[in-house]
């Protein structure tokens, strides 16, 4: 009965189809890439601010340091609902964290 139900839909949406077949191994792996990509450029962006020596103020450096926490802490948790565990986690974000921020003069 219900089966017969979820088929007749699954026929008449094929995307939705697709979707359901679509490994869920590649599907992490996609994310982790989106992931490793947005760490990246967060890498990059702090990287560069440091590298053109310009000291950053307090503030900029405040702001630094907490959208660094919020990446990371949001890296964890969508590689956690991926299902990859602590030790992976760990791996991934040493990888391709950004570099703590170098403290500016006030």
């Amino acid at each position: 009965g219900a089966q017969k139900v979820l088929q007749a839909k699954r026929a008449g949406n094929r995307r939705v189809d697709a979707l359901d077949q679509m490994n869920t191994v590649s599907l992490r792996e996609q994310r982790q890439k989106e992931l490793a990509v947005r760490l990246e450029a967060a890498r990059k962006s702090v990287g560069s601010e440091q590298r053109n020596g310009t000291k950053s103020s307090a503030a900029s450096y405040e702001a630094l340091v907490v959208r660094r926490r919020e990446l990371m802490d949001e890296a964890r948790r969508a590689l956690a609902m991926l299902g990859v565990n602590e030790t992976g986690t760990k791996k991934f974000l040493e990888e391709r964290a950004p570099p703590e921020p170098i403290a500016g003069e006030v």
